[in-house]
């Protein structure tokens, strides 16, 4: 009683899946791994230091994360947790200043 078949995963969504994460750890390395406001090591996010020229609704997650580790090679892009990020995304809060990152 109380059990359910799980379904499982096309063998291509698994492996799909694995290379975001592996891109995702090493986006996260490249950065610091850390938040660069708080120095929390939790519920990390790339963040642009000027506006991106691309919507993220555009693209695939895959596309995404190829997209910020070429932008963290140029220093466009870097880590905050969540809660910093929404801060610096606010709109309330205009133009973020970015050196104090």
């Amino acid at each position: 009683m109380g059990q359910y078949k799980r379904r499982s995963m096309h063998p291509m969504a698994i492996e799909s899946r694995r290379r975001r994460r592996y891109y995702r750890r090493q986006l996260i390395q490249m950065l610091g791994g850390k938040c660069k406001k708080c120095g929390s090591d939790k519920k990390l996010e790339p963040h642009h230091t000027q506006p991106r020229t691309w919507s993220s609704r555009e693209k695939w997650a895959m596309s995404r994360l190829l997209i910020y580790l070429k932008e963290a090679k140029l220093g466009l892009v870097i880590l905050l947790c969540s809660t910093c990020n929404k801060i610096a995304g606010a709109p309330d809060f205009g133009d973020v200043d970015h050196s104090d990152f």
